[in-house]
């Protein structure tokens, strides 16, 4: 058997199905070996290492027109075989073509689509034609995996003209789904009262619904990533899926004290050069963050801003981290300013520790020269930004850092790793954070939750995530993972599970920590590789 696993994310990081497939990897070639082939769109790939390529590869390229394909392997850990398709010359010349036959074969309605709807179906028909070319190479049983709607017209097309292929589609979310609650509306009973057919129309994602919809309907086998959305999918189109294959995360052994002082020192760096310059933080505080896209109706940013408030207003200290990535115009000056002034304070201190040593003996106060900034507040932002809802949303509840409020916020519009003042990676930001906040209204799946709790993190979670209903397939239940309505949301119940954790000390906190750790493996691919790898035998 060989097995194709197509996506648009195949070393291309847009999303959270970049991390499904490159993590679940290592199992997959473990299995398959060299009959394990990944198929993404040729763009600037960075991770992506080109090879020679094989003869019947070579052969393919000469007989494609506009099409070529690159071959290599996707550097990550488990290195596995690569096709990335270009296609460039093959959608200005064809792409009409390809849309009026597609409307012609399924009744795929692109007359007005856009590029975000083009480019991907002219991708995923390279993509079938380079599978028609390769199907004469190789004689055995042959499995195609394809993601998301973005590959759906490859499926389509192999089922179009006959070819040798088992089919199976992945969906990780609906467009129309996505796009309702884009919108403000409620997912959970929308489709009680809209029609999908003629309502994908009135939201402008037709040609994607249709698409998503035939590929559904002429897959072999459907698959979604939690039972929450084949329930969804079920509402829509009518089908059931065959399996629900949720998501996972290669866990590697962690020993938490060091990654917890790494994370402990790096956030006491930050707040002491973040806040000191204006005042001094409370000894003790709850340190929480949320982090995801800027989805703010999605990913309820409005009602985490809305908790903040709620712990403001009980007066329990809290720092809040928000780390959700948007435009950014460029560093905020006076965040700059004091992050330059903490680093020459620093390298002063190590310079002159003796002399600052023999002044402590002397009974003098060092500190009496240090300026304050009066009459200013610290930023709530890292970032010079366009105002957003976020920003909106904190200066509407008054949480501007003022000295008085309880609750200080830091908004971090970056990608943790990508910034000169975020450098380091979420494995060590994280660990040494109470707790992590997760109150979507839509979530098909989510890895955040799942990746706080490999770091060591509790977590509130809303019970409308994939990841709720995976950590109650597998019975897990836990105190410090506080399972929560966003739709009714009792702050009242986080606020005495965050003060029952706050009055814990260092060692109690430690422990439910290590515990948190613990359920994380209980979602790692190497346990859980067997829900695809069935699939794909029994075919």
């Amino acid at each position: 058997m060989i097995l194709f696993e197509q996506s648009w994310e195949v070393c291309n990081k847009v999303g959270g199905i970049y991390t499904v497939i490159s993590t679940k990897a290592k199992y997959i070639k473990e299995k398959y070996k060299d009959k394990y082939f990944l198929i993404g769109p040729y763009k600037n790939n960075s991770e992506f290492i080109e090879l020679d390529s094989p003869d019947y590869i070579k052969e393919i390229n000469y007989q494609l027109d506009g099409i070529k394909v690159h071959y290599g392997y996707w550097n990550i850990e488990s290195k596995p075989n690569v096709f990335l398709i270009e296609f460039d010359e093959f959608f200005n010349k064809e792409r009409n073509l390809w849309k009026y036959k597609y409307w012609e074969w399924y009744k795929i309605d692109s007359l007005n689509s856009d590029f975000t709807f083009d480019e991907p179906l002219l991708w995923s028909v390279a993509v079938g034609i380079f599978l028609e070319k390769l199907d004469k190479y190789f004689n055995e049983k042959k499995i195609l995996h394809a993601h998301e709607w973005l590959s759906g017209g490859t499926i389509l097309y192999i089922k179009k003209n006959n070819l040798n292929y088992k089919t199976i589609l992945t969906i990780h979310g609906t467009v129309i789904g996505r796009t309702l609650s884009e919108k403000n509306v409620n997912v959970e009973n929308a489709f009680d009262i809209i029609d999908p057919d003629k309502d994908s129309y009135r939201l402008g994602v037709n040609s994607k619904y249709q698409l998503e919809k035939q590929a559904i309907l002429n897959s072999d086998i459907f698959t979604v990533v939690s039972d929450n959305l084949g329930e969804e999918a079920y509402k829509i189109y009518k089908r059931k899926p065959d399996y629900i294959t949720y998501n996972y995360i290669n866990v590697k052994e962690k020993e938490l004290f060091n990654y917890y002082k790494i994370s402990k020192k790096w956030i006491d760096e930050i707040l002491t050069w973040y806040f000191y310059p204006y005042y001094d933080l409370p000894e003790k505080y709850l340190l929480i963050y949320t982090i995801g896209r800027y989805e703010p109706y999605n990913k309820g940013l409005d009602l985490f801003i809305d908790l903040l408030k709620y712990l403001d207003e009980k007066k329990l200290s809290t720092v809040a981290f928000i780390f959700v990535p948007y435009n950014i115009k460029g560093q905020n000056n006076d965040i700059i300013r004091s992050y330059k002034e903490y680093i020459k304070l620093k390298e002063s201190i190590e310079e002159n520790i003796h002399l600052i040593i023999r002044s402590l003996y002397n009974g003098k106060n060092i500190l009496d020269k240090l300026d304050r900034i009066k009459n200013k507040n610290p930023p709530i932002c890292t970032h010079d930004v366009e105002n957003n809802i976020i920003i909106e949303k904190l200066r509407e509840n008054n949480l501007n850092n003022d000295k008085n409020n309880y609750v200080k916020v830091i908004y971090v519009p970056v990608y943790l790793g990508n910034d000169i003042l975020f450098s380091l990676d979420p494995e060590y930001i994280l660990p040494a954070f109470d707790f992590g906040i997760f109150l979507s209204r839509y979530e098909p799946y989510g890895y955040t939750p799942l990746e706080a709790l490999n770091n060591f993190v509790p977590i509130v979670l809303s019970n409308k995530t994939g990841f709720y209903r995976n950590l109650i397939s597998k019975n897990i239940n836990h105190e410090y993972i506080i399972n929560v309505d966003p739709n009714n949301l009792d702050k009242e119940i986080i606020y005495n599970k965050f003060l029952q954790y706050y009055n814990l000390d260092l060692y109690g906190k430690m422990e439910i920590k290590k515990q948190i750790y613990e359920i994380s493996k209980k979602f790692d691919w190497k346990n859980n590789i067997n829900e695809y790898t069935n699939i794909y035998d029994s075919m």
